[in-house]
């Protein structure tokens, strides 16, 4: 069927990742009935589930297909020539999250590892659910304001279910209204949560604000998803208190508000004065597909939405930017907790953030207090100083102390990456040469120590460029667009006006929290617009 003889459809989407789903969110509200066309891979293998607490259950039961898999994939960071990646990203349950990307998105990578997903629900099947509002100062450079996002927060907030509270960090996090109480902490938590409170106006006044997160993670049942468990079961197990794109996306199909279609790798994009045409192909067949829309969202992660944009323009020379958060992995110890019993009670994920608000790094650094509860061991054993025996003693000791302070550093901590297509459809990516320095880990560690953690330089290890999965950037919304690869403040491409983003892609830069949350606040925003443009369009 030629190009001419397809039906077009008003709005196509490209991805089902927060961004894509959001937008389709977004058309429905407008009575706009979008199409998602996909690669939309899913699990192979379905995690049982569990109803007891992972350590009790591990007693019991054979564990290795669920923390290490047949393919020994569980392994992954052990291996010293692997860039290292989230530990979620390696266990079995969230294989399907990276399978084939390498084959249909192939990159050649220099101080940078970019994580590309081809999965319905996109990467954040496997996130660390980090929701957050950006504030003004969060939004410093973009060619809009919070006010701009407020209303598409709050219906989402209500959409996803999430986790927080009133506290020092609200002026950083925005309102808590409709948000869920906040996630029961473990003993490593509270400890730190109350030296911070006995503390409060030294930390205040060098400008340092603990609180809790905010966390797409349910602790009251919302349609139909069950709260947390307090079981360490979900990086291993079935779960649905963890919000997944997803969930909304079967929600609306089952609604038909929605038309999804999967098996499709979009390439590029045609325009006409009309319509826009994509072009596919089925990812298991490689037969070649076309689809014709009047307009075009792009939601396929910044890095994928860029590399379609390029190949659209059939541009090999130009380079992209590419931002992510600059990271460091802090091991830190609360000293009387070491040689304890491990406290398996409370939440197995980040759970306490520290605001760092210093004038070099704008608006702040922030630092998510992660608790060890529900992480693999050998993600330890490859920073341990000691032979493999030793290791283990020394883990089943100091764990129960422990947890890992991650620095996230806002995207213009460093400059951004690089990003450009080569013509034999392979992506270069290139990562910054400049790193965090040393000062800004040493400055941290010694405030941290006041919160009765204490580390070592020597532990702290810097992220490689892209290790955040928070990618942002390559075609940012402008007041003015500059180039054709440039948006307008509603995510219009310059170079193609049927064309819009609705993913990261858009984003002039990150703030040093998670973008997830704004990427979806924005991409409903533009497809609100999409939906005013068009209904303009059919009364003209």
């Amino acid at each position: 069927m030629s190009a001419s003889d397809l039906p077009i459809k008003p709005v196509i989407i490209v991805g089902s990742g927060p961004g894509g789903v959001a937008a389709a969110l977004g058309c429905a509200r407008c009575g706009v009935i979008p199409t998602i066309v996909d690669a939309g891979i899913t699990p192979s293998w379905t995690p049982p589930k569990i109803d007891e607490n992972f350590y009790d259950f591990a007693e019991k039961h054979p564990t290795f297909e669920l923390l290490i898999g047949h393919d020994f994939s569980g392994l992954y960071n052990l291996n010293p020539l692997n860039p290292h990646i989230s530990f979620l990203l390696t266990v079995p349950k969230y294989a399907f999250v990276r399978a084939r990307a390498d084959e249909l998105i192939p990159v050649d990578q220099e101080r940078i590892s970019v994580v590309r997903s081809l999965a319905k629900g996109g990467l954040a099947n496997a996130w660390g659910a980090a929701a957050y509002r950006y504030t003004d100062r969060d939004l410093e450079g973009f060619p809009i304001k919070a006010s701009d996002l407020d209303p598409f927060y709050d219906y989402l907030t209500a959409e996803i279910g999430i986790n927080g509270q009133e506290d020092d960090l609200t002026p950083y996090y925005g309102t808590t209204e409709g948000l869920q109480p906040a996630v029961r902490l473990g003993e490593n938590s509270r400890q730190i949560l109350e030296n911070y409170r006995r503390r409060k106006d030294w930390f205040n006044r060098r400008g340092v604000f603990v609180g809790r997160m905010r966390s797409a993670v349910l602790t009251k049942e919302l349609d139909g998803r069950s709260a947390y468990p307090y079981t360490n079961v979900e990086a291993f197990a079935q779960v649905t208190c963890f919000y997944n794109p997803a969930f909304t996306l079967d929600k609306l199909i089952a609604q038909k508000a929605v038309v999804y279609q999967p098996g499709n790798f979009v390439w590029q994009f045609r325009q006409t004065d009309a319509a826009v045409e994509l072009l596919c192909r089925d990812i298991n067949t490689g037969e070649l597909r076309s689809f014709l829309a009047r307009h075009v969202i792009l939601a396929a992660g910044a890095v994928s939405s860029a590399r379609i944009v390029l190949a659209s323009f059939c541009d090999f020379q130009t380079v992209l930017p590419l931002c992510d958060n600059p990271a460091v992995y802090m091991p830190s110890f609360l000293l009387g907790r070491i040689g304890k019993k491990l406290d398996v009670s409370g939440y197995g994920f980040a759970t306490l953030a520290i605001l760092y608000d210093w004038p070099e790094y704008r608006p702040f650094v922030q630092g998510l207090v992660f608790e060890t509860m529900n992480v693999p061991r050998a993600e330890f054993y490859r920073h341990m100083p000691f032979a493999a025996k030793t290791a283990l003693k020394f883990t089943k000791y100091v764990l129960p102390g422990m947890v890992v302070v991650i620095l996230y550093f806002p995207s213009s901590a460093l400059p951004p990456g690089s990003l450009r297509l080569r013509p034999d459809g392979v992506l270069e990516l290139r990562g910054p040469e400049k790193s965090i320095p040393a000062w800004v880990i040493r400055r941290a560690l010694r405030i941290n120590r006041r919160l009765g953690l204490y580390g070592l330089s020597f532990f702290a290890e810097r992220s490689v460029y892209g290790g955040s999965i928070h990618y942002a950037g390559c075609l940012p919304m402008r007041k003015e667009p500059r180039s054709q690869y440039e948006c307008d403040p509603w995510g219009r491409l310059a170079g193609c006006p049927r064309v819009w983003v609705a993913d990261g892609a858009a984003l002039p830069s990150i703030s040093a929290k998670n973008h997830t949350l704004t990427i979806m606040a924005n991409a409903m925003r533009v497809a609100t617009h999409v939906c005013q443009t068009l209904n303009e369009e059919g009364s003209t």
